[in-house]
C-alpha cells in the first residue's frame, strides 16, 4: 500500500510540474497579435463597388517602440505560388509608444 501511494504521489508531482512548466509563457514574450476581420464593412464596401480586394485586420504590437513590422500579401493559384512573390507590402516601425493597437488594411 505504501509503495502504491508513493507511485501516485510521484506521478502527480510529475504531471503538475509538466503543467506548470508548459504554461509558463508570459504575455511579454509575444511581440504582436494579429487577427482578421473577414466580415468588416470596409471589405463589403470594396467588394460592392468593385474597388479591389481589401484585407482588413486588427494588429496589436506589444513592443512597438523597439520592433519593426512588415506585412505582405502573396498570391497562390491551385496551391502554387504566383510568379510575383509579393503583391503588396506594408512596413512600419519605431512607434513613439511601447504598445500600439488598431485596424490595418491592405488593398490589392
Amino acid at each position: 500500500m505504501f509503495r502504491k501511494y508513493n507511485l501516485y504521489l510521484i506521478v502527480l508531482i510529475l504531471v503538475l510540474t509538466l503543467i506548470i512548466g508548459c504554461n509558463n509563457v508570459s504575455e511579454v514574450d509575444k511581440i504582436a497579435y494579429i487577427s482578421s476581420n473577414p466580415n468588416s464593412d470596409y471589405i463589403k464596401t470594396f467588394k460592392d463597388l468593385n474597388l479591389g480586394i481589401l484585407f482588413d485586420f486588427n494588429l496589436k504590437l506589444t513592443r512597438a517602440d523597439k520592433s519593426w513590422v512588415t506585412i505582405w500579401v502573396e498570391g497562390y493559384s491551385n496551391g502554387n505560388p504566383i510568379e510575383a512573390s509579393q503583391f503588396m507590402e506594408l512596413s512600419c516601425g519605431s512607434f513613439p509608444n511601447s504598445v500600439e493597437e488598431g485596424r490595418w488594411a491592405l488593398e490589392l
